[in-house]
């Protein structure tokens, strides 16, 4: 088991990406509370739809209300899907964050393939990786404590596939087991009860010791898919606007998902500051300083996936983030780890992480391949050749 909290002073409880959901709030606020009955008939919708739509705006409208602030930031922590449309804005805004939650809106999942079927050139590329997850349960000690390290992100890399483990505040862990669907070992050979706890019992031994209910989860939890979708163009001239993941679903190995969704409001609700009324230059500039950071979301993620999965038990890699710690924190100003970037720095775009990080990984493969590496990266020399790299 590796355990990693990616920073000594961060819990990884919740979002760390700066102070996203008052901008979430405010926009959703000057939105809703905007809206008009005779803006919901401008829809064109059935009428069941148009109730579900009614009903939903009814609902927003009381929780936005002074006083409620927490009960919109729950709803959208839960990733909940919403379509807004603010007629006195001149705006048709389509907002889904987490479209997946079919369950508390159905028709705002339909946004994605409304513009395809509307835009002649809408490109949309959808790509399942051959891995499901599936959760699983760590319940708390016998006196309510943690029964493992709460201040850390628990990994099992096996190589091919990996079990983690994220703390509750009950005391209580989930753990989510990522597995291929086909072959040995996998969701599909796993098939008794007895097959489930012997592979964990051989696999990931210590944490089959804490996981009572583990048969009874792992049969009754359902085996969901991973998928990522890249879609573009996003908006239609000043009418219509996909956000979240309507327009960027990222597969979860960077924890980036909400939080993205939560940039594409952050970022919206400056362009409506800053191109006041003008609609049009505010979902073009919308689109254009966010397609390219979540591109790059969605391909960090991936990568990620391969690096918890493979790479986190291997000594040498592990040296190789000890290295760039070290550097860190002797030249802050000069070196950030990439994961750092993504998730700790909310002033760096995606786009730019990405971009830094690539460069910062030729620059390690290079120092890595030194003779003697393990003794010697310590010294002055070593410190010497990255700061050379850096200045090119």
């Amino acid at each position: 088991m590796t355990s990693w909290s990616g920073r000594r002073d961060s819990v990884l409880y919740a979002t760390c990406r700066g102070q996203l959901q008052a901008g979430v709030v405010t926009c959703l606020r000057r939105c809703v509370l905007a809206l008009q009955p005779e803006d919901l008939a401008d829809l064109r919708l059935h009428a069941a739809d148009a109730g579900a739509v009614a009903q939903r705006v009814k609902l927003l409208r009381r929780a936005l209300q002074p006083g409620h602030r927490d009960r919109v930031v729950t709803l959208l922590a839960q990733q909940a899907t919403l379509r807004v449309l603010a007629g006195r804005l001149q705006c048709r805004l389509t907002a889904a964050l987490g479209a997946g939650q079919r369950e508390l809106i159905q028709l705002a999942g339909l946004a994605p393939l409304t513009h395809q079927l509307q835009h002649d050139r809408f490109q949309y590329q959808q790509y399942y990786i051959d891995f499901g997850y599936k959760e699983l349960c760590i319940p708390p000690a016998d006196n309510g404590g943690f029964q493992l390290e709460k201040n850390a992100l628990h990994i099992w890399p096996r190589g091919n596939y990996m079990l983690i483990a994220l703390p509750n505040m009950d005391g209580s862990f989930t753990c989510t087991l990522f597995f291929p669907f086909e072959g040995d070992p996998s969701f599909a050979s796993l098939d008794t009860n007895e097959k489930v706890r012997s592979f964990f019992n051989s696999t990931f031994t210590d944490a089959s010791a804490l996981m009572p209910t583990l048969e009874e989860d792992f049969f009754h939890n359902p085996t969901a898919s991973l998928v990522t979708v890249k879609c573009y163009p996003w908006v239609r001239e000043d009418r219509f606007a996909l956000i979240g993941d309507a327009a960027h679903a990222i597969v979860p190995f960077f924890g980036q998902g909400m939080n993205c969704g939560f940039e594409d409001c952050s970022v919206l609700n400056g362009l409506i500051d800053k191109h006041v009324g003008n609609w049009s230059a505010i979902l073009a500039e919308y689109q254009q300083l966010r397609k390219p950071d979540a591109d790059a979301i969605a391909d960090l993620a991936l990568n990620n996936f391969v690096e918890m999965r493979d790479k986190v038990a291997d000594p040498k890699f592990l040296l190789q983030k000890k290295i760039e710690a070290a550097f860190n924190k002797k030249h802050p100003d000069k070196w950030i780890p990439a994961y750092s970037q993504v998730t700790f720095s909310p002033h760096i775009r995606y786009s730019e992480a990405l971009v830094n990080g690539r460069r910062q990984e030729a620059i390690m493969q290079e120092i890595m391949s030194i003779p003697g590496i393990e003794s010697k990266w310590e010294t002055g020399e070593v410190e010497t050749l990255i700061l050379e790299k850096i200045k090119g």
